[in-house]
């Protein structure tokens, strides 16, 4: 049992590496599933006496792009009576996060009313969106006239329980304990 929950914790480490190596922030139960599928094409693999030092593909990061192509497949789908329902679990949500998190929504954008912690470095508040068309994205709640506005995508459900999810990750965000998503090399 203990060598189990050590290969499951190196699986997801594994993933979590990857993750920093693209220009998204996931979820925990997207990181939690692509490490299941990390481990499972792994134990194919050897299986068929393949292991995974013989691969020669970055499995902890193709196993983490199939996983959040297919959560992110539910955007398509997304109605606009869901989305707006989305966006008010989130900003209950990150009232519930420790510290909490003012926020407000503003159509289809939840502003943080609260700053981002001084170690971020970021001098505006963050703003989370969520559409059919993007889905989840957090960017600056700010005018960014004649520049280009930063965006970093999510990769998160799309069910109200999942909401709590995206707000972990705002938190984390605001707080500066996720690095900075904007400057693509987390």
């Amino acid at each position: 049992m203990a060598a189990e929950i050590e290969v499951a914790a190196a699986r997801l480490a594994a993933v979590r590496r990857g993750a920093r190596r693209r220009a998204c922030l996931y979820a925990k139960p997207v990181l939690e599933r692509a490490a299941d599928l990390l481990s499972e094409v792994i134990a194919v693999g050897e299986r068929y006496g393949v292991p995974a030092a013989r691969w020669d593909v970055d499995l902890a990061g193709a196993a983490l792009d199939a996983i959040s192509e297919v959560v992110d497949e539910r955007k398509a789908t997304l109605t606009t009576a869901e989305a707006e329902a989305l966006l008010d679990g989130l900003v209950v949500a990150l009232a519930t996060q420790d510290p909490p998190i003012r926020a407000r929504r503003d159509g289809w954008t939840v502003e943080l009313v609260t700053p981002p912690a001084e170690r971020t470095g970021y001098q505006h508040p963050l703003a989370v969106s969520c559409t059919a068309e993007s889905g989840w994205t957090m960017t600056f709640n700010r005018e960014f006239s004649g520049q280009l506005i930063p965006v970093v995508l999510m990769s998160a459900g799309f069910s109200p329980d999942e909401a709590q999810d995206v707000a972990d990750l705002v938190a984390r965000v605001n707080r500066g304990d996720a690095g900075d998503p904007f400057d693509g090399r987390r």
